[in-house]
């Protein structure tokens, strides 16, 4: 299990800057219930794929509500169009890289701002691209079919068939993302 590689990597001493977060994390502090870790297990068995060339985990902040939010910093470089930050994942990577990709981005919140027919601007016009952008990756896959696309989080806890999971998905969704996102 990847989780307690992990956990044992940190465990061992090993101190980088970027490790100190998920030492606190992963050392007990938001360690996930068993069932759910069987469901991050199994999404991570699926991801790896027969190859076990590796997943690779895209959070594209693409949502209307962090389009909308006037960011000062950086705000000139932010990529809101999926079309765009997919080109770019093949401009760098010519060759798929990996079996799967997992994308992590809220659909409800897409999919409200879809079927919200007062609004009209332009970062709804780029939501509804954005939407089917990614019903198409997750259809067809990237790399002309060669990597699968799957999202994982709140969708598959919906579908987990456990009622506190089920009634919690955006949260629960969230823990799984991240776990994923980790190991």
């Amino acid at each position: 299990n990847r989780f307690m590689q992990f956990e044992r990597k940190l465990s061992w001493g090993h101190t980088l800057p970027e490790t100190v977060m998920y030492k606190t994390i992963l050392g007990g502090a938001l360690r996930p219930h068993p069932n759910l870790q069987l469901i991050i297990n199994n999404t991570i068995a699926e991801l790896n794929g027969a190859e076990k060339k590796g997943y690779m985990v895209l959070h594209a902040r693409i949502e209307p509500d962090m389009m909308r939010q006037n960011v000062r910093v950086c705000t000139d470089k932010r990529v809101m169009n999926m079309t765009d930050i997919i080109n770019m994942l093949y401009e760098k990577f010519p060759e798929p890289p990996v079996s799967a990709v997992l994308l992590v981005f809220s659909r409800d919140i897409i999919e409200n701002e879809e079927a919200n027919d007062k609004q009209d601007d332009d970062f709804h016009k780029l939501n509804s691209h954005n939407l089917k952008i990614l019903n198409e990756l997750r259809e067809n896959g990237m790399w002309g079919g060669k990597v699968k696309v799957v999202e994982a989080g709140s969708r598959m806890v919906e579908e987990s068939g456990n009622d506190f999971y089920a009634y919690y998905y955006n949260f629960v969704g969230s823990i799984v993302n991240f776990f994923i996102a980790v190991q």
